[in-house]
């Protein structure tokens, strides 16, 4: 239990900061190629809102859907590690 905690947490954490470090980076891109507003809903829940300011400025905003994102990801890190334990226990008769 203690492994699939870890491994969970892992995940989620990695996940995280890959995605806000990934959309900032999305937002930087936007802001240099003069893009308008736009947002990405999957499922309803809000991920990532770039906004255009009139001066040249931008504002970010980064929603509950960037949690659920992460949520899956550790799900998905703990499952996977789940499995290669399991596979790998039984092959070395423990």
């Amino acid at each position: 239990m203690k492994k699939m905690v870890i491994s969970f947490t892992a995940g989620f954490v990695l996940i995280l900061i890959g995605s806000v470090i990934a959309l900032m980076g999305l937002g930087v891109y936007s802001d240099m190629n003069n893009f308008g507003s736009f947002s990405w809903r999957p499922l309803g829940l809000t991920v990532f809102r770039y906004e255009a300011m009139a001066e040249g400025g931008h504002l970010l905003h980064f929603g509950l859907g960037l949690l659920l994102i992460a949520l899956l990801g550790g799900f998905v890190n703990s499952s996977l590690s789940a499995v290669l334990h399991k596979a790998f226990s039984e092959g070395t008769g423990r």
